[in-house]
């Protein structure tokens, strides 16, 4: 409904300038007011020239997602075997659900427990809609018992699903008990739909934590 109504104010808009500026020409005042011109000129190129779409920034605070995660995924190996499932599904090295007890703002977060030895770990929210020039990445994370710091990748998709770009490790994620913000920013390209954010880590051991919370995509022109 919201793709038809800004043509339609549009429309209005340019149907009253033009009105104006024929009463204006047909007024015997014209050519005493002849410094007008300029401003009818303009005001009709306001009313006709297009507007171009602004981007809109996407956020993520678990405070609206089921308890299964949608669009969250785990990866990892155990016994040199590479897998990869849905975070909250059990059975896995690592179980992802939400968390009310400490998170950092609003009523949950998103809490990942460890219940193996894991390498090549990878925490990953799959196709998050994007356009524009540029997009700013930050999210919030607190860890314990990681043993390691951690590393943000972006990966770029097409609408046809075919990725374009991987920015690997563009920001590093420190070991922290307590939230601390981190912050990446890439160029996107022209065909870009959707990014996969991931945080990794080279290996976690059995026990260990993680909480993100209040992710955020900023994009511009």
């Amino acid at each position: 409904m919201e793709d038809h109504i800004e043509p339609a104010v549009h429309t209005l808009a340019m149907r009253s300038v033009i009105q104006s500026f024929r009463n204006f020409v047909k007024s015997p005042e014209r050519q005493k007011n002849c410094s007008l011109w300029p401003a009818f000129l303009v005001a009709i190129l306001c009313a006709v020239w297009p507007v171009g779409a602004q981007a809109q920034d996407e956020s993520f605070d678990f405070e609206n997602i089921a308890p299964n995660l949608p669009g969250w995924r785990g990866l990892g190996s155990v016994d040199s075997e590479q897998k990869s499932w849905g975070l909250s599904q059990p059975g896995f090295p690592f179980i992802g659900s939400l968390d009310g007890t400490q998170p950092h703002a609003g009523g949950n977060c998103l809490k990942v427990e460890f219940t193996q030895d894991v390498t090549n770990v990878g925490i990953m929210l799959m196709n998050a809609p994007v356009s524009g020039g540029s997009l700013e990445v930050s999210f919030f994370i607190r860890s314990e018992g990681i043993g390691a710091d951690g590393l943000v990748s972006l990966y770029q998709y097409d609408s046809g699903g075919q990725r374009t770009q991987l920015h690997w490790g563009i920001s590093k994620v420190q070991e922290s008990s307590t939230w601390s913000e981190v912050t990446c920013k890439i160029n996107l390209l022209p065909d870009t739909a959707s990014i996969r954010f991931s945080v990794s880590y080279p290996s976690v051991p059995a026990g260990a934590k993680i909480w993100i919370d209040d992710i955020t995509l900023k994009m511009s022109n």
